[in-house]
């Protein structure tokens, strides 16, 4: 539940962050902005548990050309497999 009550629009995740815990960007009653894009820098799948962007429900995700079918199929992210592009898109 880290960034819960934060207003962010558009965040970027380096290539240090392997995992999001449960609820991470979860978007709450007291969140004013919907959080716009997540760019994952990450040169391999980022790890997410349970509901990690609970709420976000148009968030775009931008992640490296190779990885967007990997992400697509992962646990956890296939759910959002509409919302996944590649970065250089």
């Amino acid at each position: 539940m880290a960034f819960q009550s934060n207003n962010l629009a558009n965040v970027v995740l380096p290539a240090s962050v392997a995992s999001l815990g449960d609820s991470s960007f979860r978007r709450n009653d007291n969140t004013r902005v919907i959080m716009q894009t997540c760019t994952l820098l990450r040169n391999s799948v980022v790890t997410i548990f349970g509901n990690t962007f609970s709420g976000q429900t148009t968030t775009q995700f931008y992640v490296p050309s190779e990885l967007v079918d990997s992400y697509k199929a992962a646990t956890n992210w296939s759910s959002l497999a509409s919302r996944i592009h590649a970065i250089e898109d």
